[in-house]
């Protein structure tokens, strides 16, 4: 059984002061009244307004309080159950002026197979689970089930709608009820990379960016941001052509909580930033009046990553070009202010000679600090990996007290991982690094704490089969393989395996526990393997820019990726692949 905890706004209001009563009397002249003495409705009596004496409703003796205490709405659009099988649902309230009565919360309405036990929410307590049983022929799909909640001794009572997703299938399979079974394959077009994928929003929309190729000749790329709904069919709101342009491909893609989309088409320009309303609108506000102009030793830049601040506020980073007799390319960060006016702070990286290196991912740390992870590509020798912190963005100083790098304070640096292919920030300022090794087979977890000091590396058993020196993580992809991290604090790594018997590739998305152990309740010893080609044979298929998201509330993962392969009449395609999971 999975927990599911609710918080949110609140949707009751309990009873105020002026209800009077031992809940809340205001001052009378007589007896335990509020207005005239006894114990009477308003001037005394029995209840009625005028008699005198007795036990009346509304400001003195024994008074109906009313609704004492108020629900509490979830945060996440649906509670998720599993036909066939009871759940645990955490039920969260807010006690008014009665914390010491005991509140009964029962089902008044719900649909054909599902039943709810009622609950009882003890004197004292605020929280209580309420148990969902679900029958194995209700239909996958949206049910909604009524509650109401009473306090003890109250007559009014608390409505609440408790929005249910029944789902059909086990943790660790796809979620049938996602697009064709469980995965949204797009042939219509080739891919040549796919380069983000954004957690879903509260409404469980799905936000992809990719490049897509329009001249194969020349091999000439567009930008395409996907834009999926929750049954995995093409969200029809995003306008047509939606943030569509011939003009280098999307590297990177992210998302205000109102819905608005942030892109890096990439030209090579500070104006390759774009941000579109949330129905595909392009926002004009962007760079109305800001400074573009580039540092004076540099030729041109290309940007990777992108990650919006709370204040609108846009930072973006990649690898700076510098003349070419240096040799040395430096990562480049933008900082763009919010609604793009005035100056724009640009930090760059100390130039290693015959070194490319690259910012692959950001993070806004919630203590405000700007964290960044990415390769760096040696022209001449062997490969690295490199961690920072801004503490106080924009300002481009580094963190002093943080790295291992003495010339450069603020960066954590290691020869050790030749193979970049994803980075999780935690909200303490750690980090956790998928990467592998020049000549090995497999992805390690490089845990790097808030100090810039890493643990022992753990090996994962999801290949790492591009690692070597020049075909590891090219820049359009990004890697082939993914990290996240659940709100439960599980690990979850997508990469590919090639089964050296058959030839065959299939996506692979191993889950770990909190303390890196695998979790055996997810797929065959914790890795869930979707085989692929999917609707077109391919032959030698080939994976590139695997990415795993969760849902908020942890129920779902969606991988995004992109295969690529010779059809049966021998031409190259790469398709766009997005599958979903149930956790």
């Amino acid at each position: 059984m999975k927990n599911y905890s609710f918080a949110g706004l609140l949707v009751a209001v309990g009873c105020l002061a002026s209800c009077g009563g031992p809940f809340g009397d205001a001052p009378g002249s007589s007896g335990s009244g509020s207005s005239d003495g006894g114990s009477g409705q308003t001037n005394g009596g029995t209840g009625d307004a005028d008699s005198g004496g007795g036990s009346g409703k509304l400001d003195g003796g024994n008074v109906d309080p009313g609704p004492t205490f108020s629900f509490v709405q979830p945060q996440n659009l649906w509670v998720y159950v599993q036909q066939g099988q009871p759940a645990s649902v955490t039920i969260n309230i807010t006690r008014g002026l009665t914390p010491g009565t005991d509140i009964t919360i029962r089902a008044t309405s719900q649909p054909d197979g599902v039943t709810v036990d009622s609950l009882t929410i003890l004197s004292g307590s605020s929280t209580g689970q309420l148990t969902v049983k679900v029958g194995a022929s209700v239909p996958q799909g949206e049910v909604t089930v009524k509650l109401q909640g009473l306090a003890e001794g109250a007559t009014v009572t608390v409505p609440m709608d408790l929005q249910l997703f029944v789902i059909s299938g086990k943790p660790g399979t796809l979620d049938t009820s996602f697009a064709s079974g469980g995965i949204y394959e797009d042939t219509t077009v080739d891919y040549y990379s796919v380069n983000a994928a954004t957690p879903p929003q509260s409404d469980g929309k799905i936000l992809v960016g990719a490049a897509t190729i329009y001249d194969s000749l020349n091999y000439s790329y567009a930008s395409a941001v996907i834009r999926l709904n929750t049954d995995g069919a093409i969200d029809s709101t995003l306008s047509d052509p939606a943030i569509k342009s011939i003009n280098g491909g999307l590297f990177g893609v992210a998302a205000y909580p109102d819905g608005r989309i942030v892109t890096i088409e990439n030209t090579g320009a500070i104006d390759s930033i774009k941000r579109y309303k949330a129905n595909g609108a392009f926002d004009t506000t962007l760079f109305a009046t800001t400074n573009s102009s580039l540092p004076n030793n540099w030729t041109s830049f290309y940007l990777y990553a992108i990650a919006v601040g709370p204040d609108d506020s846009i930072y973006a980073g990649g690898w700076a070009s510098i003349p070419s007799s240096s040799s040395a390319e430096p990562y480049a960060l933008i900082q763009i202010p919010a609604n793009g006016q005035g100056s724009m702070p640009i930090c760059s990286g100390f130039g290693d000679t015959n070194h490319r290196q690259v910012i692959n991912n950001l993070s806004l740390l919630p203590t405000g600090a700007l964290a960044f992870a990415g390769p760096s590509y040696s022209l001449t020798a062997g490969e690295s990996i490199r961690v920072g912190r801004y503490p106080h963005p924009p300002s481009c100083d580094l963190d002093p007290n943080y790295g291992n790098n003495d010339e450069n304070k603020g960066i954590w640096y290691s020869t050790d991982w030749q193979f970049f292919a994803d980075a999780f920030f935690e909200t303490d300022g750690s980090v956790d690094l998928l990467a592998g090794q020049s000549g090995t087979s497999t992805y390690s977890l490089v845990r790097i704490d808030n100090t810039g000091s890493p643990a022992a590396p753990v090996s994962l058993p999801v290949v790492c089969s591009y690692c070597n020196v020049y075909e590891n993580s090219s820049f359009h992809d990004g890697g082939n393989g993914g990290i996240t991290r659940a709100p439960d604090g599980r690990y979850l790594v997508a990469g590919q395996y090639k089964d050296q018997a058959t030839g065959n590739t299939s996506m692979v998305v191993a889950y770990y526990n909190s303390d890196l152990t695998p979790d055996m309740t997810m797929g065959n010893q914790g890795v869930v393997t979707i085989p692929i080609p999917i609707s077109t044979p391919l032959a030698s298929p080939i994976l590139g820019g695997l990415r795993a998201v969760y849902t908020p509330d942890g129920s779902l993962t969606v991988v995004v990726g992109r295969i690529s392969g010779k059809n049966a009449a021998g031409t190259a395609v790469q398709h766009l692949v997005v599958a979903r999971i149930w956790n």
